[in-house]
């Protein structure tokens, strides 16, 4: 059974028709992590929460960066507003974009096949490459942290990825 948010579920890019979308307004409710968000996740056979402890403010990039960096640097650029244009300027200074990515690389989601910063193409999502093709991500605002396939993930974040790996002189 699936649990239902106004009656719209949000599906994975694995499930969903191209035809499938659900309202933001859902989205946005269910990512607040009550019990409906919960209950949802724990019916996602190939979704696992971790038992890692959480800063509950922090969203995806906020987790993503702090764990791979040892610090946030999107607190550094609070003159930029755009979420996606922050994040476009930290993968330019800490990382290198890989092919293939090692445990612990950052993945970054978004909706077009090619990323380019001047047309605006925004990020909507960053996690951490773990093994056997998984990634651990926090999902909104909820106070989880959730371990799954890499296009098992929210169809509002898009279907393409690229891989990250920290920059050798940060290391």
């Amino acid at each position: 059974m699936n649990t239902y948010i106004n009656e719209i579920s949000p599906r994975f890019y694995s499930q969903a028709s191209e035809s499938e979308r659900f309202r933001s307004e859902s989205f946005d409710s269910f990512l607040k992590g009550g019990a409906a968000f919960r209950s949802w996740i724990e019916e996602q056979p190939s979704v696992t929460i971790s038992e890692e402890a959480l800063v509950v403010s922090d969203v995806c990039h906020d987790y993503a960066l702090g764990k791979i960096l040892g610090f946030n640097p999107l607190e550094e650029m609070a003159e930029i507003t755009s979420n996606s244009e922050r994040m476009e300027r930290v993968l330019e200074r800490y990382f290198t974009q890989v092919s293939s990515p090692f445990d612990g690389d950052l993945i970054v989601y978004f909706q077009d096949d090619f990323r380019d910063p001047k047309i605006n193409q925004p990020i909507t999502h960053s996690g951490i490459a773990m093994a056997d093709d998984l990634v651990k991500s926090k999902w909104g605002n909820t106070p989880y942290l959730l371990i799954h396939p890499t296009f098992h993930s929210l169809e509002a974040w898009g279907d393409k990825v690229h891989y990250y790996t920290p920059k050798k002189e940060l290391s």
